[in-house]
């Protein structure tokens, strides 16, 4: 998988790479650790949008890849995601992402990581 999550204190940072890069469009995503309200794993099949599924920017092929930017305003969520059985979900109270849901190669470790970090 192409996403690497470093936990400081002051922040989360995502990077991307690769495949990651290409369908999200992005390198890079910074969250501070103010913002996180939460953070779980969780199976992948039970983490659903239940808005419009408005895609800016992103790729999406159904059972396979997750990447990008979905929704609008306080909606909008960031996904990396391909066939990983269980998701990383940082919930945020504010910011530019209300949720991001992050397939890891170790989501129990990158959460921990996270919860730990942000205390």
């Amino acid at each position: 998988m192409a996403i690497n999550v470093i936990s400081e204190p002051s922040r989360i940072v995502i990077e991307l790479s690769g495949a990651a890069i290409l369908g999200a469009l992005r390198r890079r995503i910074e969250v501070p650790s103010k913002s996180i309200s939460s953070v779980s794993v969780r199976p992948r099949n039970e983490v659903h949008w239940d808005g419009a599924w408005l895609r800016l920017p992103g790729a999406y092929l159904p059972g396979v890849i997750r990447y990008g930017s979905y929704g609008l305003g306080s909606r909008r969520e960031f996904w990396a995601v391909t066939r990983q059985s269980e998701v990383v979900v940082i919930e945020t109270s504010e910011g530019t992402y209300r949720r991001l849901v992050l397939g890891v190669g170790d989501p129990h470790g990158v959460a921990g990581a996270i919860t730990a970090a942000i205390g």
